[in-house]
């Protein structure tokens, strides 16, 4: 009885989390990622595919007017960053000492519809 209650309040919490707004629209969203590396192209041909696809026939297209760039997708559970020293500062086994960010293209937010 104990395990089917618990299992019952994961679910309904579950379900709250899903109502959250996050302050985002994705509502007719599409993202998807691209790696020329992977299939072959040299660093120089790699811009050149990534620029393309930035600035080129997908911004022509009335359907996707909305177009934008980020290193890392949102929402992926994917991030990047670095660790950060601090002169001076001495980090313990509890200390995270990790930076996260992402590069991010012009309108990005306004693209997500971010208040």
């Amino acid at each position: 009885m104990m395990l089917l209650a618990a299992s019952g309040f994961f679910v309904k919490s579950l379900l709250n989390v899903s109502r959250v707004d996050l302050g985002i629209k994705v509502d007719n969203v599409i993202t998807f990622g691209l790696s020329p590396e992977l299939s072959g192209y040299t660093p120089e041909q790699s811009r050149a595919v990534l620029r393309a696809a930035r600035g080129g026939a997908a911004r022509r297209r009335r359907a996707s007017r909305r177009v934008t760039v980020s290193l890392v997708p949102l929402l992926a559970g994917s991030n990047w960053g670095s660790d950060v020293n601090v002169q001076g500062f001495q980090s313990g086994p509890d200390t995270d000492s990790n930076s996260r960010f992402n590069e991010v293209g012009p309108g990005y937010f306004r693209r997500w519809g971010s208040r």
